[in-house]
């Protein structure tokens, strides 16, 4: 048995920053290759057509962008971008800060 197969998350929303280009944009990719719709949060991320857009749509997956400077205070937003790509909570998250994973 496959890792993929004990880990699926079909069904679910896994909320990412830093998702445009490293570690992020492979955290991306992997949990998309396990099921899960993502919603990616990056300062440089492009409202539509990004590379990360691309891969995850390729697997099948949905993906939704969202552009934010989480180093500036400003641009925060107060809460969390809306994770279910139709609107519900977000079932995962995966967030980088200043090289630390939470």
């Amino acid at each position: 048995m496959s890792v993929l197969e004990l880990v699926r998350l079909d069904g679910k929303t896994a909320l990412v920053t830093g998702c445009r280009r490293g570690i992020g944009k492979a955290f991306a990719v992997a949990l998309a290759e396990a099921g899960a719709d993502i919603v990616g949060v990056s300062k440089t991320l492009e409202p539509s057509g990004s590379a990360i857009e691309k891969e995850v749509h390729a697997l099948g997956r949905k993906f939704r962008s969202y552009r934010c400077d989480f180093a500036n205070r400003e641009t925060r937003p107060r809460r969390s971008p809306p994770g279910k790509l139709g609107g519900g909570g977000k079932d995962t998250e995966i967030t980088k800060d200043e090289g630390r994973f939470f």
